[in-house]
């Protein structure tokens, strides 16, 4: 038997704040349009 972690937590609410390193995703990721994306690492966009 195996028990994914996190799987027995309540939802936190979190949410993202950006896709970083979206240059190297594969082309098999779906990134959402409603989020900034960024090519590489580096981000200056405010975390709540």
């Amino acid at each position: 038997m195996s028990i994914a972690a996190g799987s027995l937590d309540r939802p936190q609410g979190l949410r993202i704040a950006a896709h970083i390193y979206a240059a190297e995703a594969g082309d098999y990721y779906s990134l959402d349009e409603r989020v900034p994306v960024l090519p590489g690492g580096g981000h200056r966009i405010p975390l709540p």
